[in-house]
This record gives structure tokens, sequence and C-alpha cells, in this order.
């Protein structure tokens, strides 16, 4: 089964049927498609705040994305209400994975603010 799907997302990806697929699910959700042609469309963060571990260790998981996301400077990552709204621009980067040694004082990611 698995082989089968591997050969199914190879000939997608070959076709240019996956890359159609892209853009018709970016066009569904009402954005723009021209940023897989041209990327410099996207909506980027003028300040890159570097996160550093406050000990040495390993990385744990975050209980809840949106409770990681609440802590973060960059709080219009997090919508807490429906009507809110959302700033494409700002984000949460991880440069370590859950599991990931991280010395004290290293960067563990960055927070991207408008």
């Amino acid at each position: 089964m698995w082989k089968k799907a591997a050969a199914h997302a190879e000939t997608m990806i070959a076709t240019g049927q996956a890359l159609e697929k892209f853009r018709h699910g970016i066009r569904l959700q009402g954005g723009d498609e021209r940023v897989i042609d041209e990327p410099e469309r996207l909506p980027t963060a003028r300040l890159h705040l570097q996160v550093a571990s406050s000990a040495g260790g390993f990385v744990t998981p975050a209980p809840t994305a949106s409770n990681l996301a609440s802590r973060s400077p960059c709080s219009a990552v997090a919508a807490k209400k429906r009507e809110d709204k959302i700033d494409h621009g700002v984000g949460l980067e991880f440069h370590k994975r859950i599991g990931d040694r991280v010395g004290k004082g290293r960067t563990a990611g960055h927070d991207s603010l408008q």
C-alpha cells in the first residue's frame, strides 16, 4: 500500500497535478495563488527575535499550540476570538525538535514580529 501511495505522489508531482492542487487549495481559502511563483508576495515580519534556552536540557512539547503562541511576544499569532484578525506575517520558527538537546543560551527558535 505504501509503495502504491508513494508512486501516486511521485506521479502527481511529476505531472504538475500536485502543484495545481496546491494552487486550488489557496484559491479555495481566498488566498493569492501567485505566491507560489512569486514568494516575495508573502507577508514578512520586520523584526526577528532569537529565543535562547534558559537552561541546558532537552526540548519538550508545549501544552498546546495556542498556549505557546499566547506566551510569544508576537501575540498576533494567536486569535483569541473568531473575529480577531491574524497577521500572517508573524509567527514562530523552531530550530530544534521535541527531544533534541539544547545548551543553555543556545537558540531554540525565534519569533517574527510586524
